[in-house]
């Protein structure tokens, strides 16, 4: 057989290298099923709800404003703007419903 078209198969490695990493593995499943990870969820400040409705208001009254100035009008991210903006289904550059 070539070389270059040699398969690495389970047969070419040593058996106690096959028992070794069969151990280790079950032995980190087991650690992962003791111990599952913390998830914290962060609240996110800048979406909450008093910055999502002056974000809206401000959209119903000037529609074409841009998201630069509008972060800076209300005080937050451009990158909470954007998302206030994804998750009230307004198209991202016109501001108007999708």
């Amino acid at each position: 057989m070539h070389p270059l078209l040699h398969v690495f198969m389970l047969s070419d490695i040593p058996r106690e290298q096959r028992f070794l990493t069969r151990f280790l593995k079950d032995w980190r499943n087991q650690l992962r099923a003791k111990w599952p990870p913390v998830k914290l969820s962060k609240q996110r400040a800048a979406t909450g709800e008093e910055h999502e409705l002056e974000v809206i208001q401000i959209l119903e009254d000037q529609p074409y404003v841009g998201q630069r100035e509008l972060a800076r009008t209300v005080g937050i991210s451009q990158s909470s703007i954007c998302r206030i903006v994804k998750e009230n289904n307004l198209h991202p550059y016109h501001n108007t419903l999708v």
